[in-house]
């Protein structure tokens, strides 16, 4: 019966326990918060007296909107600067990322934080595959923001957001991780996360926090019918984004590389729906074709890893190297067979 008592008794406490350290975790939002908040940028574009460009790009279905500021969808706007979206510090000598998106068309680019420091910016570079651009302005003693490993993002886990939406900088939003590797063939070939994080147009190219203020997404995209949050918003993978920021400062732009076909997906077999990319057209001279790669072949490895659909070769191939040696493992009439290709540049 004692031993009874005291199992009970370790029971309670360690429910208790986990009680007090759930309303600690939840507490120290605040705190972190405070600490990345000076590097969340609101960034401005010199806007001209003319309409404005219709803030869905063409190959993007009607539900998912980029985040544009409000009154931008073809109305005539006046002169003068108006918030685009946000942005964040990646390096204390000025540069930044923000979405590709929120620079388009424009050259007049403002950035100002929440201490109101106001700074004109330039464009370094930009890479339309993954929706990352990179800005410098001329100021030192910045504090960078810290990429976390968005691989390792779990379901439920706790996230939030810094802003600007509807022209209201600085605002922080939170909740949790909805999904991840979400895929739409209208966005092109990239896995976002997919959160339930309130996100409003004015917030594209704004960083998506953890809990420990590392940077693990730049906000995207929402499923919208009405360009306002309905509770799914997505994030470019930190992962992805560090990668381009690193390149685009190295070299000014992303080498991606080319295979030289068209896709699509093949057909179902008697046995069902069948993984992989099926090869529709080659290109003369391309990589593919000097492999030996031909229409109707199904590529289900790529460098020893799985394809299952075109999206995910689509993918691995903008994220290989030109000059790359590379390995496909086929299925030709029935057969397996491994190539080797030599990457184009894209």
């Amino acid at each position: 019966m004692k031993a009874r008592r005291i199992s009970v008794s370790l029971a309670l406490a360690a429910l208790a326990a986990g009680f007090l350290a759930s309303a600690a975790f939840a507490e120290d939002l605040p705190d972190v918060v405070e600490r990345v908040y000076p590097s969340a940028a609101q960034i401005h574009l010199l806007s001209k007296a003319k309409p404005a460009s219709k803030p869905i790009a063409p190959e993007v279905d009607e539900f998912f909107s980029r985040f544009v500021p409000p009154g931008s969808g073809g109305s005539q706007s006046r002169p003068g600067f108006t918030s685009a979206g946000a942005g964040f510090v990646v390096s204390a000598d000025g540069y930044l990322v923000t979405a590709d998106f929120v620079i388009e068309g424009d050259s007049d680019i403002r950035v100002s934080f929440p201490d109101g420091r106001k700074f004109r910016a330039s464009p370094v570079g930009r890479d339309r595959f993954s929706g990352v651009a990179v800005l410098k302005i001329d100021a030192a003693g910045l504090t960078p923001l810290r990429f976390g490993d968005s691989s390792k993002l779990r379901l439920g886990e706790r996230v939030f957001a810094i802003g600007s939406p509807y022209n209201m900088p600085g605002t922080v939003t939170d909740g949790i991780v909805s999904a991840l590797g979400r895929e739409h063939p209208g966005l092109g070939p990239t896995q976002f996360i997919q959160s339930s994080v309130y996100i409003n147009p004015g917030s594209g190219g704004g960083p998506l926090f953890n809990m420990k203020g590392e940077v693990v997404g730049m906000n995207s995209h929402i499923y919208s019918r009405t360009g306002s949050f309905t509770g799914l918003s997505f994030a470019v993978p930190g992962e992805m984004v560090q990668r381009v920021y690193e390149e685009i400062r190295r070299t000014g732009k992303v080498s991606r590389g080319k295979l030289g076909v068209t896709l699509e997906e093949p057909a179902p077999s008697a046995a069902g729906p069948l993984d992989g990319a099926q090869i529709r057209q080659v290109d003369a001279g391309g990589a593919a074709a000097n492999a030996g790669l031909r229409p109707n072949d199904i590529v289900v490895k790529f460098n020893h890893r799985p394809v299952r659909s075109t999206t995910e070769l689509t993918r691995l191939v903008q994220d290989s190297r030109p000059g790359e040696r590379v390995t496909f493992l086929i299925l030709r009439e029935g057969r397996t067979e491994t190539l080797t290709a030599i990457m184009g540049e894209q």
